[in-house]
C-alpha cells in the first residue's frame, strides 16, 4: 500500500510557507524547557483533524489546537471549528512531502523530549476528534522545499493542484481579482493591468470614505490570485462598487472573458 505524507495548513498560510521555502517547526506547541519543536505531517488522505482551528465563541479569535496549554483549558468559551467553517474562513491546503527524516508519533514524542503527560493528553484529544496517532509523523528539522512533492488546495469537496501566479504576470503588474457579480450568487476571477486595477481600487476607496449605502452596492471584489482563493469573509471587508462603477470597470472585462470561454466551448 502506497503511503503519502501531507502537511495540512490553512490556505491563508500557504503563500508564506512557499515564500519561506520550508515547513517550519511548530514552536507554539512547546511546553517544556528542553523540548524540541517538530514539523508535522499526516498520512490522512482526507484532512488531519488535529489541524482544525479552535475559535473563541465570545471574541471570534482563533487558535491552533497545539497552542492550548492543556486539553482541560479549552472549556472557557473555546470550541472546535467544523471542517466546513475552516474551509469557508481560512481555506485548507496541504503539501505532500517525501518520507525523508520523518519519525512516527511513537518515536517522536521521545526524540523531542516531550512531557509524557502532555503527549498523552495530545494523543487522547486527537482520538476524541476521530484522528489516529498512527497517522502522525514529524521531523525535528524544517522540511525544505526540495523535499516537497506537490501542493494542493481544497475546492468544492476535492483536493486540486495549487497553481502559483506566473512570474511573467507578476513582472507585468497584472492583478487577479475575485468579483461577486451583481446577481450575488456567482463569483468570477478576472485579470486587470496595473492602471485598470488602480481605477477599481480608487473607486472602492471613495465609496468607503463616503459610507456608500448598502442598497447602492452592485458588486464586491477582493484581490486574489490565479487560484481564485478568496473567501466570503474577505468580501465583508474589501471593495464595494456601485452599478455605474461596475458597468464601467468590471462588466467589459467580464463580458470579454465570457466570449473567450464561449469560443473555446
Amino acid at each position: 500500500m502506497n503511503v503519502n505524507y501531507y502537511h495540512y495548513t490553512p490556505e491563508i498560510r500557504l503563500k508564506e510557507i512557499i515564500e519561506s521555502g520550508q515547513i517550519n517547526l511548530a514552536t507554539a506547541s512547546i511546553t517544556q524547557k528542553n523540548e524540541k519543536a517538530c514539523s508535522w505531517v499526516s498520512t490522512s488522505e482526507d484532512f488531519e483533524k488535529t489541524a482544525i482551528k479552535m475559535t473563541n465563541v465570545g471574541t471570534g479569535n482563533e487558535y491552533d489546537q497545539s497552542s492550548i496549554s492543556t486539553v482541560k483549558s479549552t472549556t472557557q468559551g473555546l470550541r472546535l471549528m467544523t471542517f466546513e467553517e475552516q474551509v469557508d474562513t481560512y481555506g485548507c491546503a496541504r503539501i505532500q512531502v517525501k518520507p525523508i527524516g520523518l519519525n512516527t508519533w511513537g518515536k517522536l514524542k521521545y526524540l523531542a523530549k516531550m512531557n509524557m503527560l502532555r503527549a498523552n493528553e495530545m494523543e487522547q484529544a486527537g482520538l476524541n476528534l476521530g484522528a489516529s496517532p498512527k497517522e502522525w509523523f514529524g521531523s525535528l528539522s524544517p522540511i525544505k522545499k526540495e523535499n516537497w512533492i506537490k501542493i494542493e488546495i481544497y475546492r468544492d469537496g476535492v483536493w486540486v493542484a495549487y497553481k502559483e501566479t506566473p512570474k511573467e504576470d507578476i513582472e507585468m503588474g497584472l492583478k487577479y481579482v475575485s468579483v461577486i457579480l451583481p446577481c450575488k450568487t456567482q463569483m468570477t476571477l478576472l485579470v486587470f493591468n496595473k492602471e485598470e486595477y488602480e481605477q477599481i481600487l480608487l473607486a472602492s476607496e471613495e465609496n468607503h470614505k463616503n459610507n456608500i449605502d448598502a442598497s447602492n452596492i452592485c458588486s464586491m471584489w477582493v484581490e486574489s490570485d490565479i487560484n481564485h482563493d478568496a473567501s466570503v469573509n474577505d468580501f465583508k471587508q474589501k471593495g464595494a462598487l456601485t452599478e455605474e462603477q461596475y458597468n464601467k470597470l468590471i462588466k467589459p472585462r467580464y463580458e470579454a472573458k465570457q466570449k473567450i470561454l464561449q469560443s473555446q466551448g
